[in-house]
This record gives structure tokens, C-alpha cells and sequence, in this order.
């Protein structure tokens, strides 16, 4: 696998510019983004497929695989396309390998077919702001998201021990703001505490 995006502590700033995210930013042995035509150049060579894991502040750990994964060039705005879900629906884990999330279709459905925004460069067809200076990211928005993967990273210190929506409102301050590591249909659009992003050839 080759790790495309990889969040864990909060160290890298991610909102960047379009220039950035093409070039690519960050320490690859810890917080970065690989590079918008980097990834362009390695999945048009050949097929490739995309896998995502993410793990939230509970300890829960989710995957979702895609057997089909590209990025146009820059001239279309490094345009995504992904689809294939590989794998069985519906299943969360708190053991250490994680499993396929109930949350499969989030990236397919909602952002195939997008062009990459960011704070200095509009795509996300959303008429009346920018979707990436909204949330403070970048990604292929489509007025705005579904899943975002690139936003601000939030950190929560305190315990988990106490369960219901109540307890977590209490203790936790903007925690179902949306500008944080978000994909719906995880734990209630808390930020999550890490993501990785990560390619290889289907041949």
C-alpha cells in the first residue's frame, strides 16, 4: 500500500492552499498529504484502489475499501472518481484490525465525480461560500460533504466512560461542529482521532 493521507495528533496544518495540495506537505512518517498530482500521475497509469481506516476517540475502528480509485489532472481540477465498495456492510469493531464500516457508501455516493477545493480555489459547486474556508479544509466537496478527511484536527482530553448524547454534549465543547475529521454515520459526526488514506495497483 502506499499511504496517501494520514492524521493522528494534530501536528500538520491542513488548511492549505491548492498549490500545497498539489505539491503534497507534511512528514510522510507522521502527519501528510501525499500530493494531489503525485496521486494523479501513480492512478493513471493503472488501476488502482483506495482504502480509508479511521478510529474514533471510543477506540472503534472502521475501514472501507474501493476497488476503483483515480484522479483526473489538474486541468479538470484533480477530479475524483471512486466506486467498487469491496467487502460486507454493517460491521464496527473495537478489536485492533479494523472491519467495513455501515458507512460505505458516504464517500461513493457523495463525492465521486468531484473536483478538489480548497480555501484559494472554488470547486464544490456550492453557490453562496467556499465549502473548504467554511470547514477550514480541503477535499472534494460537493456543497459541502458527506465525509471530510482533511479538516481541523480536535482534540478531547477528557474520559468516554459516560455514554449517552447528554453526557457527551456536557463534556465536550463544538463536539457536532463539522469542521473536524467527519464521516457520517460514525459516532454521532464526532471528530475522529485518526485517518489514514492509502493506494495500490489492482494488478
Amino acid at each position: 500500500w502506499t499511504v496517501i493521507q494520514r492524521r493522528y495528533n494534530g501536528q500538520e496544518n491542513f488548511f492549505r492552499t491548492w498549490d500545497e495540495y498539489k505539491r503534497g506537505f507534511g512528514n510522510i512518517s507522521a502527519e501528510f498529504w501525499f500530493g494531489n498530482e503525485k496521486i494523479h500521475q501513480l492512478t493513471n497509469q493503472k488501476s488502482y484502489r483506495l482504502r480509508i481506516e479511521m478510529k474514533t476517540w471510543t477506540g472503534l475502528k472502521y475501514a472501507v475499501e474501493y476497488e476503483n480509485f483515480r484522479l483526473s489532472d489538474e486541468e479538470d481540477g484533480y477530479r475524483l472518481t471512486v466506486g467498487g465498495f469491496v467487502g460486507r456492510d454493517n460491521f464496527i469493531s473495537t478489536t485492533p484490525e479494523p472491519i467495513e464500516s455501515d458507512s460505505s457508501s458516504v464517500f461513493e455516493n457523495n463525492h465521486n465525480n468531484q473536483k478538489f477545493s480548497t480555501k484559494d480555489r472554488d470547486n464544490d459547486g456550492r453557490k453562496y461560500d467556499n465549502c473548504a474556508v467554511h470547514y477550514q479544509g480541503a477535499w472534494w466537496f460537493n456543497a459541502c460533504f458527506k465525509s471530510h478527511l482533511n479538516g481541523i484536527y480536535k482534540h478531547y482530553k477528557k474520559s468516554f466512560k459516560k455514554q449517552t448524547k447528554m453526557l457527551y454534549m456536557n463534556e465536550f465543547d463544538d463536539i457536532f461542529n463539522r469542521d473536524g475529521l467527519i464521516w457520517d454515520g460514525i459516532d454521532e459526526h464526532i471528530s475522529l482521532k485518526e485517518t489514514i488514506m492509502m493506494i495500490r495497483s489492482n494488478d
